[in-house]
C-alpha cells in the first residue's frame, strides 16, 4: 500500500522503490511480509511501476530501480508465485509495447551497470513463458553494439555486462519451447558470438552454466533434429569450446579452492560436454554411415574438421581421448583425417613422430575387434566388404615404405613403434579373418557361403600383402638387433671408463651388464610378428628362403640355454617355431653322417634337444617338448609312432647332469641317420615285421594268431597302446595295417645301427646303453606282437656279437637276456638248410650289396635263378623234393613279393606280372595253400606307403600314373575275386576316393570292384559321392559321428558332375556298355580322344535311380541343366537291354518328380516328354541316336527362351501329341527354312546329325528321308545364295556329316555308289574335304573287293591331288597350312605301306610343285630323304618337310600371267601370305620339337632373308599373336644355347627380332647408341658380341612383351656402371664393354628426359 500510494503520488519514488527492493531481495522468507506479493494484488498490471518508465526525465538511477523492481516481481510469477503467471505475462507486453526502444537505447549506456540491470531484467521477461520470450527475441536488433555486450568483461572478477549478457541468452534456452529455441540456435550473432568471444576465460560457473544449458536445452533436446545441431555446432564452434581445456578464467565456486583445481574442473566439464555432443548417435551431431566411408557420400565435414584441427591430441591426454572417441563412433571419417592431419607419419628420428604413431595406434585400438563391416545387415559384395574392413583395421598412412623406413630409424624406440603397429594390423586381420570363417553366416554378404568367406580372406590377404613388409625385412631388423646388442655388450665388458657422450647408451644395462630392455622387448615383438605373419598371411613365410633356425643363435648354444637371454625370448622363439612349418628350420643339417666318428658338429635339433634338458623352467620346458615333438612329426616319418617318440624324449628327462650331452648327441647322431635316408630304415622294419609274420604262421599254423607269450612275462605287460595318431581316413581304413606292417619306427634300427658303430670304437658308453634299453624296454610293452621287434634286437646284437668286442655293457646284455624270453621256440630244422652253403653263400652277397646300387640287379638274378631251378625239377624230376622245392618256393616268394614290391610298387609291369601270377598259381585250392596266404598279400598291398598316393592320382595332377593306377585296382579286385573275406567296409572310402566315374580302364574296374565289395557287405551304407567329393565327406563324417552325420543331398550329388563331361557322354555315348559289365569297355566312337572325357552311365544310372526315389527332394531344373536328363535319354539308343530298361525307369521316376516341380521350362518338358512316350509303341525299345540326340538338345532348349530355337522347336512340339520315330524330326523345315533366322535353324538340325549318325540305325534313318540327298544337293541348288554356298560354316557341318557317315561300312558304299559322293569331292576345294576321303577311303579299302579298292584310291588320289594345288599353290584364299599338313602325314603314314602308286604319286606331287618354284638350292637329296622318311612314319617326315620349306623365297614366286598390269598387287599379297603361313608352320614345328643347333641355324638363316627383304611378311606376322609368341620362344632358347656357333645364329635372329619392332612402330631407343653397330662389324671380339646380343636380348624381351621403356636394360646398365664408379679396383667387365653400357645408359636417359 505503502509503495503504491508513494509511486501514485509522486513523494520519495525513490525511497519506495528502494525499500522494495531491499524487502524483495530478501524474500520468500518466513515471518517477513512478503511485498511482492501484496502488490500484485494490490495492483494486478503493476501498472505504478510500470508508469514511472513514462517520464522523460528519469535518471539512471532511478531506471535500474524501477528495472529492479520490476525483476524482482518478474522472478517471483515465474517460480513461487507462478499462480499470478498473468501479472507477469502482462506486464512483459506493456513494456514491450510501451518502453521497446527504452530498453534498447539502455542497452547501448555507457554505465556497466545499468547495462547489466536492463539485461537481468530481459532474462525476468524471458522467463514468463514461451509468449513472453518470443516477443522480447522479437524486439532484439542484432547490431554490433548488442554484439559487443558478449565482449564486455570486468578484468578484476567482479560482475560484468558478459555475465548478464550469457545469462539473457541462455534464459532463451531455459524457456522450454523449442520452436524458440530454434531460432536462437540460428541465429547467427547471438549464442555463437557468446562461444567466440573468449569463453576459456570466463569464470567457472559461466562455463558451467554454458555447457549445461546447451547439454540439457539443445543436445538432449529431441525436439532440436541433427541438422540444426550441426549447423549450430560447426567446426569452428566445436573450436572455440574445446579451447576450455586451457582454461584460464576465475574460479568463483565454493567447491573448488585453486585455480589448479578449477582447472581440472572445466577440463571435465568441458570433456564430457564434447563427448557427449560429439559421441552420441542418439543426442549429439554424429551420425552411422553405414558404408563406413566408401561410399560417394561427403561424410560428416564438421565432426571431420573440428579433429583435424585438435592439434594437441599429441600433448594433451583428454583431447587425445576425444579425439579417438570422435573417431571410433564415426569411423567413416578416419581416412580423410589422415589425408588432412597436420600430423606428419613419415618415420624419423623425432619424438613428435613417436607422438604421432602411438596417436594413430590408440585411435586404431579403440576401434571394434571384429569390424563393423562384418556385423551390418545390409548385403554387399566381397570387395566392397573387404574395403569397408581395412577402413579401421589398417591404416592408409601403413606402408611398405612407411614399414620399410621404420625398419631404417637408428632408435630402438622408433623401430619399437614401427614393429608395433604392424603386430597390431596383423592381429586386427586375424581377428577380422576368424570371425569371418567362423560365422556361419555373415548377412553383410551378398551371398554368405564358404567359398564366399573364403575369397574375403583371401582378397583380404592380398591386400596386406601390398603393404607388409617381406619377412627378409623383418628378419634383417633381428640381425641388426642381435649385432648392436653383441657391440654394446663387448663396450659394457670391455670399457672401465665411458666418455659422457655414450652414457646414453649404456645407461639401459644397468650396472651388472644386463640386456637394454627395450631392446628386449622389441625382440619379442618380432618374433610375435613372424607369428602372426604365418597366422594372417602364411604365403608371405612359404615365399620366403630364410632359415628361421638362425634365430635360435644367441638364445641357444651347445651348452644350452644362454643364461642372459630373458625368458620372454626364450618363450617366444618356442612360440615361432611351434606355428611355423617344420620344413622353415634347418633342424638337421644334410651333412654326410660318418660313421666311424662318433662324435662330430650337432645339428640344430642337437640344439633343441640342449634346450629341452637344460630349461629350468617347467613352462619353457613343456613348450620345447611339444617342439620336438612337432619337428619329428612333421618330418612325415614317424607318422603312426607318435607315442613311441614320446618315450624317446621323456626318458632325456631322467638323464644325470653328467650323462646328458653324450646321450643327447647320440640321439641326435641316429636321428640324422633316418632323416637323411629314411626309406632305408623304413624297409628293414617292414622286412622284419613280413619275417615275423612268417614266423608265426609257421610256427600256429594257418591261423596266423600271433605267438603267446611266455606265462612268466605276461605280469611285466603294460597295457597296449595304440601308436596310431592320425586321423580321417588314412587312420581310419589303415590303421591296423600300418601297425602291422611298421609295428616301430625307423629310430629303432637306426639307434641300435648307431650304437654298434659307437661301441665298436668305444665300449665305455653305459650312459647311452642305459638309456637305450630303458627306451626300448618300454617300446616292447607297448607292441602289439612283441616278435617284430625282438627279432630286430637279436639281429643288431648278432651283428655286435660279430664285431668281436671284448665286453658288452651291462645294460645291454641283462636286455638282450630280457627279450630273448619273448621269442618263441623255433623247431628245429628239417628240410634242407636253404639249399646249403650255396644259399649261405647268397646270403652273405646279399647282405654285403644291401643298400647298393647292384642289390637290385642281384635280386633279380637270384630270382630268375629260383624260377629257372623250379622249372628244371618240375620237368625233370619225377619224384617230388618236398624239402627243397619249399625252400625255393619261400625263398621265391620273399625275393618275388617283399622285394618286387618294395622296389616295384609302382610299375605297371611288375603289378601286371604279379596279376598274372595269382591268377595261375592261385586257380587250385590245394596248391595255394602251400603259398603265401592271399589274406596276407591283400594287406600288403593296400598297407604300403604308396597306396593311397597311387590310388588318389587322378590323371590331371602331378606324378600321377594312371596306367599304375589300373595295374593295382587289377590286382585288388583278382586278390577280391581270390579271397571276398578280405574286403572290409572300412577300405570302401579309399576306393570310392580313387573312382573318377569315367570310361577310363581304371574307373572301369573300380566300378567291378565295387560291387563285389557291396555284393559281399550288403549291409553297407550306400554313399553317393566320389573322388576327392568322397574323401572330403568321408572325414566330415569321421568327426561329426553318426549322430550328426547326414547323406549327402541330391544338389550335392549333381553338382559332382562336370558339365563339358556330361555334355561330351551324351555327345560320344557308348552305345556297346552294358550295364552290368563283365568286361572292360574298350570300344569308343570316333571323336572322343581319350576315355576320360566320358562318364561311365553303368554308375550314372543307378546314381540317377537312387536320387529319384519317391521320398528324395531333386531339383529338377538342376537335373537338366547339368545334362543328367540328356544322358538318361540317349541311353534309350543303347544295345544293352538292361540300360535301356534302367534308362526308362529313370525317365518315368524323373516325370513324377517333375509333375510336383517349379521352374521356368517344367511345362515344355513335361510334353516333350510325353509327346516321347506316346511314340514308342513298345516297351524298352531302341530309339535312334538321331532321335535321342534331338530330344537331348531340345530339353537344354527349353531352358534357354530368349534364344530363337526355344520359339522354333515349341511351334513344332505343339503340332504333335507324339513323335514320330520313323522320320527325322521337323529335318526339312529346319533345312529348308525361309525365316529370317533360318541359317541359325539350318545349323542347329545339322549339328543334330553331326552328333547322332553313328551308326546303322541312324544311317537307315537318314537315307530313308533322303538326309544325304538333301546335302549333297543343296550347296549346288539354286536354292542356296552364293553366300551360303562359300560358307564355311555351313559346308563344316555337312563335311561333319558325311565323314560320321563313312565310318559306316554300309554308308560308305552307299555314299560312293549311290550318291555319287566323288564327282561331289571333285567340285569342291581340296583341303575341305581332305578328313572326309581319308575316313571314306580307309573304310572303302578295308574291304576285299578289288572294285571297292580301286574305287577307293581313286578318290584319295583325287582330292589328295586338289589338297596338294591348295597347299603348294593357293595358299592365299585358306590359312590352314599347318592344319592340312597334319592330315596329309596322317594319311601319307596310313598309306605308306599298301598302295606304291599313290605313294609315289604324293612324292611326285610334291617335287613338281617344289622344283616348280623354289629356290635351286633345293638339292634331290632332300626329295630322297623325304622319300626314305616317309617309310618311317608321322614324325620323321617333319623335319625333312621343313628343310624343303625353307627354300622358298618371295621373289621366286611370280604373278601368273593371267592378271592385268592393275593386278600386280595381288601377286604381292599372294607372296605374303604364302610367306607368313610357311614361316608360321616353321616357327610352330621348331618351338614344339628338341633344340637342334643344325635345324634352328638354317631356319634362323632362311627367316633372316625372307623377313627383312619384304615388308608384307613381316607386316602379317607382327599382327599374329601366336606368332609373336612362336618367336619370342624360339628367340629364348638360343639366347640360352651357349655353344660358340649359336651367335651366329643368335646374331641373326637378335636382327629379325628388331626389324620385327620396328615394324610394329616401337621407337628404337638404342638408335643413338653404338649397339647395333657392332651387329654389322666384322671380326668383333667374342666378349663384346656376347655383351652386345645380352644387352639387345634385355630390350627385346622387355620391349616385346609390350614395355614402354626397357627398364630392364636400364637396371642393368645403372648396376654395371654404379660397381665402376663405387670400386677403385679395375672393373669385372672390360673396358670396351664397360664403355658400351655407359653408352646405352645415356641413350636411355636421353630418352627418358624427353
Amino acid at each position: 500500500m505503502k509503495l503504491s500510494y508513494s509511486v501514485k503520488s509522486a513523494v520519495s519514488v525513490i525511497a519506495g522503490l528502494e525499500i522494495f527492493v531491499r524487502t524483495g531481495k530478501k524474500l520468500p522468507c518466513a515471518g517477513l511480509y512478503d511485498v511482492v506479493e501484496g502488490y500484485i494484488k494490490i495492483s494486478a498490471e503493476c501498472c505504478e511501476i510500470v508508469e514511472l518508465l513514462e517520464g522523460e526525465s528519469q535518471s539512471v538511477t532511478e531506471l535500474m530501480l524501477i528495472f529492479r523492481s520490476l525483476e524482482l516481481i518478474l522472478l517471483r510469477t515465474a517460480s513461487d508465485l507462478s499462480h499470478f503467471s498473468m501479472v507477469g505475462t502482462t506486464v512483459v507486453k506493456k513494456i514491450l509495447s510501451t518502453h521497446a526502444k527504452l530498453l534498447q537505447s539502455s542497452l547501448c549506456s555507457v554505465n556497466h551497470q545499468f547495462v547489466r540491470q536492463c539485461l537481468s531484467l530481459l532474462s525476468a521477461m524471458v522467463s514468463q513463458g514461451a509468449n513472453s520470450a518470443r516477443e522480447v527475441f522479437s524486439i532484439l536488433v542484432f547490431s554490433k553494439s548488442l554484439n559487443s555486450l558478449a565482449r564486455q568483461r570486468d578484468r578484476t572478477g567482479r560482475l560484468d555486462v558478459r555475465m548478464a549478457y550469457v545469462q539473457f541468452a541462455l534464459s532463451f534456452l531455459m524457456c522450454g519451447d523449442s520452436s524458440i529455441v530454434g531460432k536462437i540456435l540460428d541465429a547467427k550473432d547471438f549464442l555463437c558470438d557468446i562461444l567466440s568471444t573468449g569463453l576459456k576465460e570466463d569464470r567457472i560457473s559461466i562455463v558451467s552454466l554454458i555447457l549445461s544449458t546447451l547439454q540439457t536445452k539443445v543436445v538432449h533436446n529431441p525436439a532440436i533434429n541433427k541438422s540444426q545441431k550441426l549447423r549450430f555446432f560447426s567446426a569452428a564452434t566445436l573450436a572455440q569450446i574445446a579451447s576450455l581445456y586451457k582454461w584460464n578464467g576465475i574460479v568463483d565456486s565454493s567447491t573448488v579452492d585453486s585455480q589448479g583445481e578449477g582447472k581440472l574442473l572445466v577440463r571435465e566439464l568441458v570433456h564430457n560436454f564434447l563427448l557427449d555432443l560429439c559421441c552420441s548417435h542418439k543426442h549429439g551431431i554424429g551420425f552411422h554411415d553405414p558404408s563406413l566411408g566408401t561410399a560417394t557420400r561427403a561424410g560428416n565435414l564438421v565432426l571431420l574438421q573440428f579433429v583435424v584441427g585438435l592439434k594437441q591430441a599429441t600433448e594433451d591426454e583428454l583431447v587425445c581421448e576425444l579425439l579417438v572417441s570422435i573417431l571410433k563412433c564415426s569411423p567413416d571419417i578416419l581416412p580423410r583425417y589422415f589425408k588432412e592431419t597436420h600430423f606428419s607419419f613419415t618415420p624419423r628420428v623425432a619424438g613428435a613422430w613417436l607422438d604421432s604413431v602411438a596417436l594413430l595406434k590408440k585411435i586404431y585400438e579403440a576401434q571394434s575387434e571384429v569390424s563393423q563391416a562384418l556385423q551390418l545387415q545390409e548385403a554387399v559384395t566381397v570387395p566392397r566388404l573387404l574395403s569397408m574392413v581395412l577402413i579401421t583395421s589398417l591404416p592408409p598412412v601403413c606402408t611398405k615404405s612407411f614399414f620399410n623406413q621404420g625398419f631404417k630409424l637408428p632408435s630402438v624406440a622408433g623401430q619399437h613403434a614401427t614393429v608395433s603397429i604392424l603386430a597390431f594390423i596383423l592381429r586386427r586381420a586375424e581377428k577380422n579373418m576368424e570371425y569371418s570363417l567362423k560365422t556361419p553366416v555373415l548377412n553383410c554378404l551378398d551371398t554368405s557361403t564358404p567359398t564366399t568367406m573364403e575369397e574375403f580372406v583371401q582378397l583380404y590377404r592380398e591386400s596386406l600383402s601390398k603393404i607388409l613388409p617381406d619377412v627378409t625385412s623383418i628378419v634383417s631388423v633381428w640381425q641388426s638387433l642381435s649385432k648392436t646388442e653383441k657391440e654394446e655388450s663387448e663396450v659394457i665388458s670391455g670399457a672401465t671408463g665411458l666418455k659422457a657422450g655414450k652414457e646414453d647408451k649404456v645407461e639401459d644395462y644397468g650396472n651388472n651388464g644386463k640386456q637394454n630392455p627395450k631392446l628386449v622387448l622389441l625382440k619379442a615383438l618380432l618374433l610375435q610378428v613372424l607369428c602372426l605373419y604365418q597366422r594372417v598371411v602364411p604365403h608371405l613365410i612359404s615365399q620366403s628362403k630364410f632359415d628361421f633356425s638362425k634365430l635360435l643363435k644367441g638364445i641357444v648354444s651347445e651348452k644350452g640355454l644362454e643364461r642372459n637371454v630373458p625368458p620372454v625370448l626364450q618363450f617366444e622363439i618356442l612360440k615361432l617355431a611351434l606355428e611355423l612349418p617344420a620344413s622353415k628350420f634347418s633342424w638337421f643339417r644334410l651333412q654326410e653322417v660318418n660313421p666311424e666318428v662318433a662324435r662330430g658338429e650337432g645339428s640344430v635339433f642337437h640344439l633343441l634337444l640342449k634346450m629341452f634338458i637344460s630349461s629350468s623352467s617347467i613352462h619353457l620346458r613343456t613348450l620345447t617338448r611339444m617342439l620336438v615333438l612337432k619337428v619329428l612329426r612333421d618330418s612325415g616319418v614317424f607318422e603312426h609312432s607318435s607315442r613311441e617318440l614320446e618315450l624317446w624324449v621323456d626318458h632325456l628327462q631322467s638323464l644325470e647332469p653328467p650323462q646328458q650331452d653324450r646321450v643327447i648327441q647320440f640321439l641326435d647322431q641316429a636321428l640324422m641317420r633316418v632323416m637323411c635316408n629314411p626309406y632305408i630304415y623304413l624297409d628293414k622294419v617292414a622286412a622284419v615285421a613280413q619275417e615275423a609274420l612268417g614266423l608265426q604262421a609257421e610256427l600256429s599254423g594257418r591261423d596266423r594268431e600271433p605267438c603267446d607269450l611266455p606265462g612268466s612275462h605276461i605280469t611285466d605287460l603294460v597295457e597296449v597302446r595304440d601308436l596310431d595318431g592320425g586321423d580321417g581316413l588314412e587312420g581310419s581304413v589303415l590303421s591296423d595295417d600300418v601297425l602291422q606292417t611298421f609295428p616301430f619306427s625307423a629310430l629303432v634300427p637306426a639307434v641300435l645301427e648307431t650304437r654298434n658303430k659307437l661301441l665298436q670304437n668305444s665300449t665305455e658308453e653305459n650312459s647311452v646303453c642305459e638309456y637305450i634299453c630303458a627306451v626300448l624296454c618300454d617300446v616292447l610293452h607297448c607292441q602289439r606282437s612283441p616278435v617284430s621287434l625282438c627279432l630286430t634286437l637279436q639281429q643288431y646284437d648278432k651283428e655286435l656279437l660279430s664285431a668281436e668286442i671284448s665286453t658288452l655293457p651291462h645294460p645291454s646284455m641283462s636286455f638282450c637276456l630280457y627279450y630273448s624270453k619273448w621269442l618263441p621256440q623255433q623247431p628245429q630244422e628239417t628240410w634242407v638248410i636253404l639249399l646249403g652253403f650255396k644259399w649261405q653263400l647268397t646270403d652273405s652277397i646279399t647282405e654285403k650289396l644291401a643298400n647298393t646300387s647292384e642289390e637290385l640287379q642281384w635280386r633279380t638274378c637270384l630270382i630268375t635263378a629260383a624260377f629257372q631251378w623250379l622249372s628244371a625239377t618240375y620237368k625233370e624230376q619225377k619224384e617230388t623234393q618236398v624239402q627243397k622245392e619249399k625252400a625255393i618256393l619261400r625263398r621265391l616268394r620273399t625275393l618275388l613279393v617283399s622285394s618286387s614290391a618294395q622296389y616295384r610298387y609302382q610299375d605297371r609291369e611288375f603289378l601286371t606280372v604279379l596279376e598274372m601270377l595269382l591268377e595261375k598259381m592261385y586257380g587250385d585250392v590245394n596248391a595255394s595253400k602251400e603259398l603265401l596266404a592271399v589274406e596276407t598279400l591283400h594287406m600288403m598291398v593296400t598297407s604300403h606307403s604308396l597306396f593311397l598316393p597311387t590310388m588318389l592320382a587322378f590323371q590331371n595332377e602331378e606324378n600321377s600314373s594312371p596306367e599304375c593306377k589300373e595295374a593295382l585296382v587289377s590286382l585288388l579286385l583278382t586278390l577280391v575275386k581270390k579271397c571276398p573275406q578280405v574286403c572290409n567296409s572300412s577300405q570302401v572310402p579309399v576306393l570310392l576316393g580313387a573312382y573318377g566315374a569315367t570310361l577310363d580302364p581304371a574307373d572301369q574296374k573300380l566300378l567291378l570292384l565295387l560291387r563285389e565289395y557291396e555284393t559281399i557287405n550288403s549291409q553297407a551304407e550306400l554313399c553317393l559321392l566320389w573322388g576327392p567329393e568322397a574323401v572330403e565327406f568321408h572325414k566330415a563324417r569321421k568327426q561329426l559321428g553318426p549322430s550328426l552325420w547326414q547323406q549327402p543331398s541330391s544338389e550335392q550329388v549333381l553338382a559332382q558332375l562336370a558339365p563339358d563331361r556330361m555334355l561330351n557322354t551324351v555327345t560320344h555315348f557308348p552305345l556297346h556298355r552294358c550295364l552290368i559289365p563283365q568286361l572292360i569297355c574298350t570300344q569308343e566312337r570316333e571323336g572322343t580322344q581319350h576315355q576320360l572325357c566320358l562318364y561311365d552311365p553303368c554308375f550314372l544310372l543307378p546314381l540317377f535311380s537312387f536320387i529319384l526315389r519317391p521320398e528324395s527332394v531333386v531339383d529338377c531344373q538342376k537335373f537338366v541343366s547339368c545334362h543328367a536328363l540328356a544322358v538318361t535319354v540317349v541311353a534309350l539308343s543303347s544295345r544293352d537291354l538292361k540300360m535301356r530298361s534302367a534308362a526308362s525307369h529313370v525317365l518315368t521316376s524323373f516325370y513324377e518328380h517333375l509333375e510336383g516341380a517349379r521352374f521356368r521350362g517344367k511345362k515344355q518338358i513335361l510334353y516333350l516328354m510325353d509327346t516321347v512316350r506316346n511314340g514308342i509303341q513298345k516297351q524298352n525299345f531302341r530309339l535312334s541316336l538321331v532321335h535321342t540326340t534331338y530330344i537331348a538338345k531340345v530339353a537344354q532348349q527349353m531352358l534357354r527362351p530368349e534364344e530363337h530355337m526355344y520359339l522354333v522347336i515349341n511351334r513344332f512340339l505343339l503340332g504333335t501329341q507324339y513323335m514320330d520315330l520313323g522320320r527325322i524330326p521337323d529335318f526339312f523345315k529346319l533345312f529348308y527354312s525361309f525365316d529370317f533366322e533360318h541359317k541359325l535353324e539350318r545349323q542347329w538340325m545339322l549339328s543334330v546329325l553331326e552328333e547322332s549318325v553313328m551308326d546303322k540305325l541312324s544311317f537307315d534313318l537318314c537315307e530313308k528321308q533322303n538326309v544325304y540327298h538333301a546335302l549333297l544337293g543343296f550347296c549346288s541348288s539354286p536354292l542356296c545364295e552364293q553366300s551360303v554356298q562359300n560358307s564355311w560354316n555351313h559346308f563344316y557341318f555337312r563335311n561333319k556329316i558325311l565323314t560320321a557317315s563313312a565310318h559306316i561300312p554300309k554308308a560308305a558304299h552307299s555314299l560312293t555308289q549311290a550318291h555319287g559322293v566323288l564327282t561331289w569331292i571333285t567340285q569342291l576345294i581340296g583341303n575341305r574335304s581332305v578328313r572326309l576321303i581319308c575316313t571314306g577311303w580307309t573304310v572303302k579299302s578295308s574291304e576285299k573287293s578289288a572294285e571297292s579298292f580301286l574305287g577307293s584310291t581313286y578318290l584319295f588320289r583325287t582330292g589328295l591331288k586338289n589338297t596338294l594345288n591348295v597347299i603348294l599353290g593357293r595358299t592365299h584364299e585358306r590359312s590352314h597350312f599347318c592344319h592340312q599338313m597334319n592330315v596329309m602325314y596322317q594319311v601319307f603314314a596310313f598309306i605308306n605301306g599298301k598302295n606304291v602308286l599313290i605313294k609315289f604319286f604324293f612324292l611326285e606331287s610334291v617335287k613338281e610343285r617344289v622344283q616348280g618354284k623354289a629356290s635351286a638350292k633345293l638339292s634331290q637329296s632332300h626329295l630322297q630323304d623325304l622319300d626314305k622318311a616317309a617309310d618311317g612314319g608321322l614324325e620323321a617326315c617333319r623335319p625333312l618337310l621343313m628343310s624343303i620349306l625353307t627354300h622358298w623365297e618371295p621373289q621366286t614366286v611370280l604373278p601368273s600371267p593371267s592378271l592385268c598390269n592393275g593386278e600386280v598387287s595381288d601377286s604381292s599379297s599372294l607372296v605374303g601370305r604364302t610367306g607368313y603361313t610357311l614361316i608360321k608352320w616353321t616357327l610352330k614345328t621348331l618351338c614344339e620339337g628338341s633344340y637342334e643347333e643344325s635345324s634352328i641355324c638354317a631356319a634362323v638363316e632362311w627367316l633372316h632373308r625372307v623377313i627383312l627383304s619384304h615388308k608384307t611378311i613381316a607386316q602379317s606376322l607382327v599382327s599374329d599373336e601366336a606368332v609373336k609368341v612362336d618367336l619370342l620362344r624360339l628367340y629364348h632358347q638360343t639366347c640360352q644355347c651357349r655353344v660358340q656357333s649359336s651367335l651366329d645364329t643368335l646374331q641373326l635372329l637378335t636382327t629379325v627380332m628388331l626389324h620385327l619392332l620396328e615394324v610394329q612402330g616401337v621407337p628404337n631407343v638404342l638408335q643413338t647408341s653404338k649397339m647395333e653397330g657392332y651387329l654389322d662389324t666384322p671380326n668383333v671380339e667374342v666378349s663384346i658380341r656376347e655383351a652386345v646380343l645380352k644387352l639387345l636380348s634385355l630390350y627385346i624381351h622387355e620391349l616385346w612383351n609390350g614395355g614402354k621403356v626397357p627398364q630392364l636394360l636400364l637396371t642393368h646398365v645403372q648396376l654395371v656402371t654404379r660397381d665402376e664408379k663405387k670400386s677403385k679396383k679395375k672393373p669385372k667387365a672390360g673396358a670396351s664393354v664397360l664403355h658400351l653400357c655407359k653408352d646405352v645408359l645415356s641413350a636411355l636417359n636421353s630418352l627418358l628426359s624427353t
